[in-house]
């Protein structure tokens, strides 16, 4: 994804001091939320771009991809490899997938996760 910018996005400018207070009202009010025991995780999942499509995770200089269905309750990437195999996955940058890199039976050219 490419950086964008209010003004970009919306065709209008915003004074700092009106998007600061605007973020702070957010955040004390998820805050609070949390506070009274809530949680985050089902509007946190319904936002995932990944999810739901093929992706690529590459951890150090090892490179796996699946089909990305979810994220635990810790934040872990569940991803089910071409194998059938389903791995929690805790670090690694992710990206989509390319069709081409998903060739080989573990999707990746080095040791597995």
């Amino acid at each position: 994804p490419n950086a964008t910018s209010i003004l970009a996005e919306t065709g209008r400018t915003v004074p700092r001091e009106t998007l600061l207070a605007a973020l702070l009202e957010e955040a004390a009010a998820r805050y609070a939320h949390l506070r009274a025991g809530g949680s985050l995780y089902a509007e946190w999942t319904r936002r995932l771009a990944t999810l739901g499509r093929r992706v690529e995770v590459v951890i150090g200089s090892q490179r796996v991809s699946g089909l990305a269905e979810g994220v635990d309750e810790e934040g872990r990437l569940l991803l089910r490899g071409v194998d059938g195999t389903l791995r929690r996955l805790a670090v690694g940058d992710v990206t989509l997938a390319h069709r081409a890199h998903l060739g080989d039976a573990e999707g990746h050219s080095g040791g597995g996760v």
